[in-house]
């Protein structure tokens, strides 16, 4: 069985991604893992780079640009994930990387060894650091909204840190090293059954908030 199976979306990144997969080859640990590609119809030649320097790798190309999600649900799809399959014939964990990250040495290893010990999480993220040292926003918990964009456009969120609206969880990270349930963003490790659940329970949930139809005519 496979450890982990890697997705990574590409869009006109040809040297990020050169970098990014560089960066997940020179990975050490124990472990077995593959890499799979997937390609939003790039002009740069970002694919012929992958099958020329990275023949390990499985190169797709899309079909269409359909986006993140879009493009992450056919890789997932080449190792089995939302096909019915047993957790038995699918790879223990699933990773969604961006090709603009680089990862340490030891990064994934040490995913695997958190989520081993930790049968009841579903799914981690790893915090992401800026080549300066800084902390990438990319990593907090919450979804961008229209005022975190105004905020952050105009720098309020700089010049006023403390203020209610800025200190929010959508701005600042309360503790950097601490381990709490979120939604799952990119650059993020899933376990096999997670996935196989969420559609399923997506589905109930979905079928069991609709009104039943009540059978021929009712009286007022």
């Amino acid at each position: 069985m496979l450890d982990l199976a890697i997705v990574i979306v590409n869009y006109n990144t040809k040297d990020l991604l050169r970098a990014c997969l560089r960066s997940v080859y020179a990975s050490e640990g124990d472990f077995s893992y593959h890499v799979t590609v997937v390609d939003n119809a790039s002009q740069d030649g970002s694919l012929d780079m992958v099958r020329a320097e990275f023949p390990q790798a499985r190169a797709i190309a899309a079909p269409v640009n359909g986006g993140f999600a879009y493009a992450n649900n056919i890789g997932l799809r080449t190792y089995g994930f939302g096909q019915n399959r047993p957790l038995e014939a699918l790879p223990r964990y699933a990773l969604l990387l961006n090709p603009d990250t680089e990862v340490p040495p030891t990064a994934l290893a040490e995913m695997l060894a958190l989520m081993d010990a930790r049968p009841e999480l579903g799914a981690s993220g790893p915090r992401l650091i800026l080549p300066d040292g800084r902390l990438d926003k990319a990593c907090r918990r919450a979804f961008p909204s229209p005022m975190s964009f105004v905020y952050r456009g105009l720098g309020l969120s700089k010049l006023f840190p403390t203020q209610a609206v800025s200190s929010s969880s959508s701005f600042r990270e309360k503790s950097e090293g601490a381990q709490r349930p979120f939604m799952i963003p990119p650059r993020s490790s899933t376990r096999a059954k997670t996935l196989k659940e969420v559609p399923r329970k997506r589905s109930e949930t979905s079928t069991n908030s609709r009104p039943k139809r009540k059978s021929g005519r009712s009286v007022p």
